[in-house]
Protein backbone atom coordinates (compact mmCIF):
# COMPACT_ATOMS: atom_id res chain seq x y z
CA UNK A 1 0.00 0.00 0.00
CA UNK A 2 1.34 3.22 -1.33
CA UNK A 3 2.20 5.87 2.19
CA UNK A 4 1.36 9.28 2.09
CA UNK A 5 5.01 11.51 2.41
CA UNK A 6 5.89 13.24 5.33
CA UNK A 7 4.37 16.41 6.37
CA UNK A 8 8.08 17.89 5.45
CA UNK A 9 8.77 16.54 2.40
CA UNK A 10 4.95 16.99 1.24
CA UNK A 11 5.59 20.63 1.92
CA UNK A 12 9.49 20.41 -0.34
CA UNK A 13 7.55 18.90 -2.91
CA UNK A 14 4.44 21.40 -2.70
CA UNK A 15 7.53 23.95 -2.92
CA UNK A 16 9.34 23.09 -6.08
CA UNK A 17 10.11 25.01 -8.50
CA UNK A 18 8.63 23.94 -12.04
CA UNK A 19 8.57 25.27 -15.76
CA UNK A 20 5.88 27.37 -16.07
CA UNK A 21 4.97 27.68 -12.22
CA UNK A 22 7.39 29.22 -10.15
CA UNK A 23 6.67 28.64 -6.07
CA UNK A 24 5.79 31.65 -4.07
CA UNK A 25 5.95 34.01 -7.18
CA UNK A 26 3.77 36.71 -6.18
CA UNK A 27 3.69 40.77 -7.03
CA UNK A 28 5.00 42.42 -4.05
CA UNK A 29 3.86 45.33 -1.95
CA UNK A 30 7.03 47.39 -1.16
CA UNK A 31 4.59 48.84 1.67
CA UNK A 32 5.41 46.36 3.40
CA UNK A 33 8.50 44.93 2.91
CA UNK A 34 10.40 43.35 6.29
CA UNK A 35 12.90 45.22 7.79
CA UNK A 36 16.60 43.33 7.82
CA UNK A 37 17.30 44.30 11.06
CA UNK A 38 15.53 44.03 14.59
CA UNK A 39 15.74 46.61 17.17
CA UNK A 40 14.69 46.58 20.52
CA UNK A 41 13.12 49.33 22.45
CA UNK A 42 13.99 50.65 25.54
CA UNK A 43 18.01 48.57 25.35
CA UNK A 44 20.86 50.99 25.53
CA UNK A 45 23.03 49.00 22.81
CA UNK A 46 26.41 48.32 23.48
CA UNK A 47 28.76 49.20 20.39
CA UNK A 48 30.94 46.96 19.64
CA UNK A 49 35.23 47.27 18.78
CA UNK A 50 36.01 48.03 14.86
CA UNK A 51 39.81 47.16 15.60
CA UNK A 52 40.70 43.36 16.94
CA UNK A 53 43.61 41.39 16.15
CA UNK A 54 43.56 39.53 12.49
CA UNK A 55 44.48 36.10 11.31
CA UNK A 56 48.04 35.78 9.65
CA UNK A 57 47.01 32.49 8.10
CA UNK A 58 46.12 32.44 4.55
CA UNK A 59 42.10 31.78 3.68
CA UNK A 60 43.72 28.51 1.17
CA UNK A 61 45.61 27.03 4.81
CA UNK A 62 42.73 27.60 7.14
CA UNK A 63 39.81 26.50 4.56
CA UNK A 64 42.31 23.16 3.98
CA UNK A 65 42.05 22.41 7.93
CA UNK A 66 45.74 23.16 8.56
CA UNK A 67 45.54 25.41 11.15
CA UNK A 68 45.71 23.73 14.78
CA UNK A 69 42.92 24.46 17.63
CA UNK A 70 44.52 27.07 20.26
CA UNK A 71 42.57 29.93 22.22
CA UNK A 72 39.36 30.96 23.37
CA UNK A 73 37.24 34.07 22.75
CA UNK A 74 38.34 36.32 25.73
CA UNK A 75 37.28 39.76 24.89
CA UNK A 76 34.64 41.76 23.23
CA UNK A 77 37.19 42.85 20.29
CA UNK A 78 37.85 39.31 19.74
CA UNK A 79 33.79 38.96 19.96
CA UNK A 80 33.21 41.67 17.35
CA UNK A 81 35.67 40.22 14.68
CA UNK A 82 33.68 36.88 14.91
CA UNK A 83 30.17 38.53 14.93
CA UNK A 84 31.54 41.15 11.59
CA UNK A 85 32.93 38.55 9.28
CA UNK A 86 29.92 35.99 9.99
CA UNK A 87 27.13 38.68 9.28
CA UNK A 88 28.16 41.99 9.58
CA UNK A 89 27.54 44.57 6.61
CA UNK A 90 30.22 44.62 4.38
CA UNK A 91 28.34 47.38 1.32
CA UNK A 92 25.80 49.80 1.82
CA UNK A 93 23.92 50.80 -1.52
CA UNK A 94 21.19 53.17 -2.62
CA UNK A 95 18.23 51.71 -4.48
CA UNK A 96 15.09 53.21 -5.22
CA UNK A 97 15.37 55.58 -2.33
CA UNK A 98 16.16 52.16 0.23
CA UNK A 99 19.66 51.82 1.95
CA UNK A 100 20.56 47.93 1.17
CA UNK A 101 23.18 46.66 3.56
CA UNK A 102 24.89 43.78 2.09
CA UNK A 103 26.30 41.13 4.70
CA UNK A 104 29.08 39.39 5.02
CA UNK A 105 26.57 35.72 3.77
CA UNK A 106 24.76 36.23 0.33
CA UNK A 107 20.81 36.39 1.16
CA UNK A 108 18.40 35.82 -1.39
CA UNK A 109 16.77 39.41 -2.50
CA UNK A 110 19.23 41.07 0.46
CA UNK A 111 16.79 40.44 2.60
CA UNK A 112 18.15 38.36 5.64
CA UNK A 113 15.99 36.82 7.37
CA UNK A 114 18.39 35.08 9.81
CA UNK A 115 18.73 36.60 13.65
CA UNK A 116 22.23 36.24 15.59
CA UNK A 117 22.45 36.17 19.53
CA UNK A 118 25.29 35.82 21.91
CA UNK A 119 24.88 33.80 25.18
CA UNK A 120 28.42 34.11 26.71
CA UNK A 121 30.26 34.27 29.82
CA UNK A 122 31.92 36.96 30.92
CA UNK A 123 34.76 38.73 28.41
CA UNK A 124 36.54 40.86 29.13
CA UNK A 125 34.56 43.93 28.02
CA UNK A 126 31.32 42.35 27.72
CA UNK A 127 29.46 40.65 31.19
CA UNK A 128 27.91 37.24 30.99
CA UNK A 129 24.73 37.54 29.64
CA UNK A 130 22.62 37.12 26.34
CA UNK A 131 22.64 39.65 23.37
CA UNK A 132 21.90 40.34 19.86
CA UNK A 133 23.68 41.03 17.47
CA UNK A 134 22.69 44.25 15.12
CA UNK A 135 24.73 44.24 12.10
CA UNK A 136 23.49 47.41 11.01
CA UNK A 137 24.84 49.35 13.70
CA UNK A 138 27.41 47.08 14.76
CA UNK A 139 26.47 46.73 18.21
CA UNK A 140 25.11 44.37 20.48
CA UNK A 141 21.55 44.61 22.27
CA UNK A 142 21.51 43.30 25.75
CA UNK A 143 18.45 41.35 26.79
CA UNK A 144 19.30 39.02 29.93
CA UNK A 145 22.50 39.41 32.32
CA UNK A 146 23.94 36.44 33.94
CA UNK A 147 25.51 33.64 32.73
CA UNK A 148 22.86 31.23 31.05
CA UNK A 149 25.13 28.84 29.20
CA UNK A 150 23.83 25.81 31.53
CA UNK A 151 20.79 26.23 30.32
CA UNK A 152 21.67 26.16 26.49
CA UNK A 153 23.47 22.88 27.26
CA UNK A 154 20.51 21.71 28.94
CA UNK A 155 18.54 22.60 25.86
CA UNK A 156 20.78 21.03 23.59
CA UNK A 157 22.39 18.24 25.77
CA UNK A 158 25.73 19.28 24.16
CA UNK A 159 28.34 19.56 27.11
CA UNK A 160 30.76 21.79 24.55
CA UNK A 161 27.09 24.65 24.87
CA UNK A 162 27.82 24.91 28.73
CA UNK A 163 32.09 24.99 28.03
CA UNK A 164 32.26 27.33 24.91
CA UNK A 165 32.64 30.52 25.96
CA UNK A 166 30.43 32.05 23.69
CA UNK A 167 27.40 30.57 21.67
CA UNK A 168 25.98 32.28 18.88
CA UNK A 169 22.75 31.27 18.30
CA UNK A 170 20.93 31.57 14.95
CA UNK A 171 16.94 31.82 14.68
CA UNK A 172 14.86 32.61 11.64
CA UNK A 173 12.38 35.23 10.42
CA UNK A 174 10.12 33.52 8.61
CA UNK A 175 7.92 36.82 7.20
CA UNK A 176 11.19 38.33 5.59
CA UNK A 177 11.53 35.70 3.26
CA UNK A 178 8.25 34.46 2.67
CA UNK A 179 6.98 38.16 1.50
CA UNK A 180 8.96 37.00 -1.66
CA UNK A 181 9.21 33.72 -1.68
CA UNK A 182 6.08 32.32 -0.76
CA UNK A 183 6.14 28.85 1.18
CA UNK A 184 9.18 27.95 -0.42
CA UNK A 185 11.33 31.35 1.41
CA UNK A 186 11.07 28.21 4.54
CA UNK A 187 14.24 27.24 2.58
CA UNK A 188 15.90 29.83 2.75
CA UNK A 189 16.36 30.54 6.52
CA UNK A 190 18.44 27.09 6.44
CA UNK A 191 20.31 28.26 3.52
CA UNK A 192 21.04 31.43 4.79
CA UNK A 193 21.67 30.01 8.32
CA UNK A 194 24.51 27.71 7.36
CA UNK A 195 26.46 29.62 5.30
CA UNK A 196 26.18 32.51 8.65
CA UNK A 197 27.58 28.88 10.63
CA UNK A 198 30.03 28.27 7.64
CA UNK A 199 31.67 31.46 8.58
CA UNK A 200 31.91 31.18 11.80
CA UNK A 201 33.44 27.63 12.14
CA UNK A 202 35.95 29.21 9.41
CA UNK A 203 36.66 32.55 11.03
CA UNK A 204 37.32 30.49 14.34
CA UNK A 205 39.51 28.38 12.45
CA UNK A 206 41.38 31.41 11.44
CA UNK A 207 42.65 32.15 14.83
CA UNK A 208 42.77 28.82 16.26
CA UNK A 209 39.30 28.86 17.71
CA UNK A 210 37.25 25.38 18.16
CA UNK A 211 33.85 25.61 16.80
CA UNK A 212 30.87 23.89 16.14
CA UNK A 213 27.68 23.62 14.52
CA UNK A 214 24.81 22.10 16.90
CA UNK A 215 21.31 21.12 15.35
CA UNK A 216 19.81 19.35 18.14
CA UNK A 217 18.27 21.01 20.77
CA UNK A 218 14.59 21.76 22.22
CA UNK A 219 13.50 24.30 20.20
CA UNK A 220 11.16 25.77 22.93
CA UNK A 221 13.86 26.22 25.59
CA UNK A 222 16.09 27.97 23.03
CA UNK A 223 13.38 30.05 21.91
CA UNK A 224 12.42 31.15 25.54
CA UNK A 225 15.70 32.06 26.40
CA UNK A 226 16.26 34.20 23.66
CA UNK A 227 12.31 35.80 24.11
CA UNK A 228 11.49 34.93 20.80
CA UNK A 229 8.19 33.25 19.55
CA UNK A 230 8.31 30.57 17.05
CA UNK A 231 4.33 30.14 17.08
CA UNK A 232 3.50 33.36 15.99
CA UNK A 233 2.03 33.96 12.32
CA UNK A 234 5.46 34.82 10.25
CA UNK A 235 3.58 38.54 9.11
CA UNK A 236 3.43 39.29 12.81
CA UNK A 237 6.93 38.35 13.40
CA UNK A 238 7.33 35.12 14.53
CA UNK A 239 11.10 33.99 14.99
CA UNK A 240 12.32 30.38 15.34
CA UNK A 241 15.32 28.79 16.99
CA UNK A 242 17.65 26.99 13.72
CA UNK A 243 20.81 26.05 15.01
CA UNK A 244 23.27 27.00 18.21
CA UNK A 245 27.30 27.41 17.57
CA UNK A 246 29.53 27.12 20.16
CA UNK A 247 32.73 28.73 19.84
CA UNK A 248 36.03 28.44 21.88
CA UNK A 249 35.94 25.29 23.96
CA UNK A 250 38.36 22.10 24.15
CA UNK A 251 38.73 21.16 20.78
CA UNK A 252 37.36 18.13 19.11
CA UNK A 253 40.24 15.74 17.79
CA UNK A 254 40.21 15.89 14.34
CA UNK A 255 38.27 12.90 12.42
CA UNK A 256 40.57 9.98 11.02
CA UNK A 257 38.05 9.21 8.48
CA UNK A 258 37.64 12.63 7.32
CA UNK A 259 41.45 14.07 6.07
CA UNK A 260 41.61 17.77 5.48
CA UNK A 261 41.54 18.80 1.65
CA UNK A 262 44.89 19.28 -0.45
CA UNK A 263 45.93 22.90 -0.56
CA UNK A 264 45.07 24.55 -3.32
CA UNK A 265 47.57 25.23 -5.40
CA UNK A 266 47.37 28.31 -5.97
CA UNK A 267 50.51 29.99 -4.88
CA UNK A 268 51.59 32.13 -7.97
CA UNK A 269 47.69 33.77 -7.88
CA UNK A 270 47.55 36.89 -6.13
CA UNK A 271 44.81 35.82 -3.59
CA UNK A 272 47.12 32.93 -2.26
CA UNK A 273 48.94 35.11 0.65
CA UNK A 274 45.10 36.94 1.48
CA UNK A 275 43.72 36.22 4.79
CA UNK A 276 40.38 34.80 5.47
CA UNK A 277 38.75 38.15 6.56
CA UNK A 278 40.63 39.72 3.19
CA UNK A 279 38.69 36.67 1.21
CA UNK A 280 35.19 37.56 2.57
CA UNK A 281 35.46 41.18 2.78
CA UNK A 282 36.36 40.45 -1.47
CA UNK A 283 34.01 38.20 -1.98
CA UNK A 284 29.95 39.05 -2.86
CA UNK A 285 27.90 37.11 -5.66
CA UNK A 286 29.30 37.28 -8.84
CA UNK A 287 27.16 38.78 -11.50
CA UNK A 288 28.98 37.83 -14.86
CA UNK A 289 31.14 34.88 -15.42
CA UNK A 290 33.91 34.94 -18.27
CA UNK A 291 33.44 31.80 -20.17
CA UNK A 292 37.23 30.99 -20.11
CA UNK A 293 38.12 27.74 -19.04
CA UNK A 294 39.63 27.06 -15.10
CA UNK A 295 42.39 25.10 -13.70
CA UNK A 296 41.39 21.55 -12.26
CA UNK A 297 42.57 22.84 -8.60
CA UNK A 298 39.35 25.54 -9.27
CA UNK A 299 36.65 22.65 -9.40
CA UNK A 300 38.70 19.95 -7.02
CA UNK A 301 39.87 22.10 -4.00
CA UNK A 302 36.60 23.85 -3.49
CA UNK A 303 34.55 20.68 -4.09
CA UNK A 304 37.12 18.98 -1.15
CA UNK A 305 36.43 21.94 0.94
CA UNK A 306 32.86 21.85 0.70
CA UNK A 307 32.87 18.10 1.73
CA UNK A 308 35.09 18.84 4.71
CA UNK A 309 33.62 17.55 8.04
CA UNK A 310 31.34 19.84 9.78
CA UNK A 311 31.85 19.57 13.51
CA UNK A 312 29.41 19.39 15.15
CA UNK A 313 26.13 16.66 15.59
CA UNK A 314 25.33 17.25 11.61
CA UNK A 315 26.63 13.73 10.15
CA UNK A 316 30.04 11.93 11.94
CA UNK A 317 33.22 12.50 10.80
CA UNK A 318 33.84 10.71 7.07
CA UNK A 319 29.94 10.92 6.46
CA UNK A 320 27.45 13.85 4.51
CA UNK A 321 24.13 13.55 3.80
CA UNK A 322 24.70 15.46 0.61
CA UNK A 323 25.41 14.36 -2.78
CA UNK A 324 27.42 16.83 -5.35
CA UNK A 325 25.48 16.86 -8.73
CA UNK A 326 28.18 19.04 -10.76
CA UNK A 327 27.39 20.33 -14.63
CA UNK A 328 31.38 21.30 -15.99
CA UNK A 329 31.27 23.28 -18.91
CA UNK A 330 35.46 24.61 -18.96
CA UNK A 331 37.79 22.80 -16.36
CA UNK A 332 40.73 21.56 -17.60
CA UNK A 333 41.19 18.01 -17.48
CA UNK A 334 37.33 17.24 -17.35
CA UNK A 335 35.08 16.77 -19.99
CA UNK A 336 32.38 18.84 -20.40
CA UNK A 337 29.76 16.73 -18.84
CA UNK A 338 27.23 15.54 -15.94
CA UNK A 339 29.17 14.07 -12.73
CA UNK A 340 28.15 12.97 -9.52
CA UNK A 341 30.01 12.31 -6.13
CA UNK A 342 29.86 12.62 -2.38
CA UNK A 343 33.17 14.48 -1.97
CA UNK A 344 35.78 15.89 -4.29
CA UNK A 345 36.51 12.52 -6.37
CA UNK A 346 33.82 12.69 -9.12
CA UNK A 347 32.20 10.33 -11.15
CA UNK A 348 31.35 11.16 -14.78
CA UNK A 349 27.61 10.45 -15.42
CA UNK A 350 27.13 11.54 -19.23
CA UNK A 351 27.97 14.19 -21.95
CA UNK A 352 24.78 15.89 -22.59
CA UNK A 353 25.81 19.10 -20.81
CA UNK A 354 25.59 22.59 -22.76
CA UNK A 355 25.98 25.87 -21.16
CA UNK A 356 21.93 26.28 -22.27
CA UNK A 357 21.07 23.34 -20.86
CA UNK A 358 22.50 24.35 -17.10
CA UNK A 359 21.08 28.09 -17.14
CA UNK A 360 17.24 26.37 -17.74
CA UNK A 361 17.74 24.01 -14.85
CA UNK A 362 18.65 27.55 -13.01
CA UNK A 363 15.50 29.12 -14.10
CA UNK A 364 16.70 30.56 -16.88
CA UNK A 365 19.65 32.66 -15.20
CA UNK A 366 22.42 32.89 -17.50
CA UNK A 367 24.91 32.61 -14.82
CA UNK A 368 24.38 28.81 -14.25
CA UNK A 369 25.54 28.08 -17.65
CA UNK A 370 28.65 30.80 -17.89
CA UNK A 371 29.97 29.42 -14.95
CA UNK A 372 32.92 26.90 -15.66
CA UNK A 373 31.19 24.87 -13.26
CA UNK A 374 27.44 24.16 -11.39
CA UNK A 375 26.81 22.23 -8.27
CA UNK A 376 24.00 21.30 -7.56
CA UNK A 377 23.90 20.16 -3.52
CA UNK A 378 21.64 17.30 -3.15
CA UNK A 379 20.64 14.70 -0.49
CA UNK A 380 17.99 11.43 -0.20
CA UNK A 381 15.25 13.16 1.41
CA UNK A 382 13.33 9.75 1.86
CA UNK A 383 16.14 8.21 3.39
CA UNK A 384 16.96 10.75 6.01
CA UNK A 385 12.85 11.61 6.94
CA UNK A 386 12.70 7.77 7.17
CA UNK A 387 15.64 7.07 9.41
CA UNK A 388 15.95 10.29 11.75
CA UNK A 389 12.06 12.16 10.98
CA UNK A 390 10.99 15.35 10.02
CA UNK A 391 14.34 17.63 11.92
CA UNK A 392 16.41 15.56 9.46
CA UNK A 393 15.14 17.98 6.85
CA UNK A 394 16.60 21.07 8.86
CA UNK A 395 19.71 19.49 9.28
CA UNK A 396 20.00 18.75 5.50
CA UNK A 397 19.05 21.95 4.68
CA UNK A 398 21.34 23.35 6.91
CA UNK A 399 24.44 21.20 5.85
CA UNK A 400 23.85 22.20 2.00
CA UNK A 401 24.24 25.99 3.60
CA UNK A 402 27.37 25.32 5.15
CA UNK A 403 28.89 23.25 2.20
CA UNK A 404 27.53 25.91 -0.46
CA UNK A 405 29.74 29.05 1.64
CA UNK A 406 32.67 26.65 1.68
CA UNK A 407 32.34 26.38 -2.03
CA UNK A 408 31.96 29.94 -2.59
CA UNK A 409 34.84 30.75 -0.13
CA UNK A 410 37.12 28.49 -1.60
CA UNK A 411 36.19 29.25 -5.33
CA UNK A 412 36.89 33.15 -4.00
CA UNK A 413 40.16 32.36 -1.82
CA UNK A 414 41.75 29.89 -5.63
CA UNK A 415 41.30 33.76 -7.31
CA UNK A 416 37.36 32.58 -8.91
CA UNK A 417 34.66 33.91 -8.30
CA UNK A 418 31.10 32.07 -7.35
CA UNK A 419 27.70 32.83 -6.87
CA UNK A 420 24.49 30.95 -4.80
CA UNK A 421 21.35 30.03 -7.75
CA UNK A 422 17.45 28.61 -7.36
CA UNK A 423 16.68 25.61 -9.69
CA UNK A 424 14.10 23.71 -11.17
CA UNK A 425 14.04 20.86 -8.48
CA UNK A 426 12.41 17.81 -11.01
CA UNK A 427 14.36 18.65 -13.99
CA UNK A 428 17.60 18.73 -12.14
CA UNK A 429 16.94 15.44 -10.64
CA UNK A 430 15.98 14.11 -14.27
CA UNK A 431 19.07 15.66 -16.04
CA UNK A 432 21.44 14.13 -13.14
CA UNK A 433 19.11 10.76 -13.08
CA UNK A 434 18.72 10.79 -9.13
CA UNK A 435 16.13 10.22 -7.13
CA UNK A 436 18.33 12.59 -4.50
CA UNK A 437 16.60 16.26 -3.89
CA UNK A 438 18.04 19.43 -4.76
CA UNK A 439 18.90 21.56 -1.83
CA UNK A 440 20.99 24.34 -3.60
CA UNK A 441 23.07 25.27 -6.17
CA UNK A 442 26.66 27.13 -6.82
CA UNK A 443 27.96 28.44 -9.71
CA UNK A 444 31.55 28.85 -10.09
CA UNK A 445 34.16 30.68 -12.31
CA UNK A 446 36.14 33.40 -13.00
CA UNK A 447 34.36 37.04 -12.91
CA UNK A 448 34.35 39.08 -15.94
CA UNK A 449 35.02 42.17 -14.10
CA UNK A 450 36.80 42.90 -10.96
CA UNK A 451 34.60 43.84 -7.95
CA UNK A 452 35.38 46.18 -5.28
CA UNK A 453 36.09 44.88 -1.94
CA UNK A 454 33.73 45.17 1.49
CA UNK A 455 34.53 47.34 4.14
CA UNK A 456 35.36 46.91 7.59
CA UNK A 457 32.75 47.26 10.38
CA UNK A 458 31.77 51.37 10.99
CA UNK A 459 28.81 52.76 13.31
CA UNK A 460 25.41 54.41 12.40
Amino acid sequence: MQTSPSPVLAHHQRTAHRPGRLSGGRRLNWSNRPRADKRYRGVEPIALPTAWSESEVPAVAVLSGEVPPADAVDDLAGLARLLFFADGVVRRRRLNGLTLHFRAVPSAGALYPVEAYVVCADLDGLPAGVYHFDPVRFCLQPLRQGDWRAHLAEASADPQAAAARVTVALTGVPWRTTWKYGERGYRHLFWDAGAIAANLLEVSAATGLSARLVTGFADRLVADLLAVTPGQAPAQGGEMPLALVPVGMAADPPPAADPPPTTAPVEDHPSAQESLEEVILRRGSTRRFATQPVPTSTLQWPLAVAAGHVPGDVAPPGRTHLTRLVAVHAVDGYDQGAYAGSDERLVALHDRVSRQQTAELCLGQPLGGDAAHTTFFAADLDRLLGAAGDRAYRVAQLEAGVAAERLQLAAFAAGGGATGLTFFDDEVRSFFGTSDWPMLTVAAGIPAYRARPGRRPTHR
